[in-house]
């Protein structure tokens, strides 16, 4: 097993930019685990703030979403992060990706299941069109300038950001 030793200052947070404010979450990243049940994915959050939670939890949206899209998110297990996501980017002021996503979620018919063989089961009852719908809606998302508003609400929240611990990268 390997370890790393993390610190997140005050300093830390104000040298921040979209180059490097992935350092806030990288406890998270090491920490949390998204590939089981959503009681396990709660328990490894426990140690971090609500709002290390939301930045880690639409980090994984933009980084699913960019690559492959909707379908791509709800169809790996990062579809667990969704809740959280969507609270984190109200949290954000991003209300144009919250109103991206309220139209994916319309179009999925319900809530998605934060269960990945349950999401599989209802993705597999969409319609072509659902999905040519999905896609437009993929396109729309990827032109949303999220970072600067995210940025800002790390700083903005800075105490609940700083970190000073070892954590478990294998």
């Amino acid at each position: 097993m390997v370890q790393k030793h993390i610190v997140i200052t005050k300093e830390t947070i104000e040298n921040l930019n979209e180059d490097n404010y992935f350092d806030v979450i990288e406890p998270l990243w090491f920490s949390v685990d998204i590939y089981d049940s959503y009681e396990i994915y709660e328990r490894t959050l426990q140690p971090f703030s609500r709002e290390q939670r939301y930045v880690f939890a639409a980090e994984w949206l933009i980084a699913e979403v960019g690559n492959g899209g909707f379908e791509q998110f709800f169809d790996n297990s990062t579809g667990i992060v969704l809740k959280d996501a969507l609270e984190g980017l109200k949290q954000m002021d991003c209300d144009e990706a919250v109103g991206v996503i309220e139209r994916v979620i319309e179009c999925y018919g319900v809530f998605p299941s934060l269960d990945r063989k349950t999401r599989w089961a209802e993705m597999e009852n969409f319609s072509d069109e659902t999905w040519e719908k999905i896609d437009a809606l993929n396109d729309e998302f990827y032109k949303l300038e999220i970072y600067p508003k995210m940025l800002s609400y790390i700083k903005a929240n800075a105490d609940k950001f700083l970190f000073d611990g070892v954590v478990d990268t294998e």
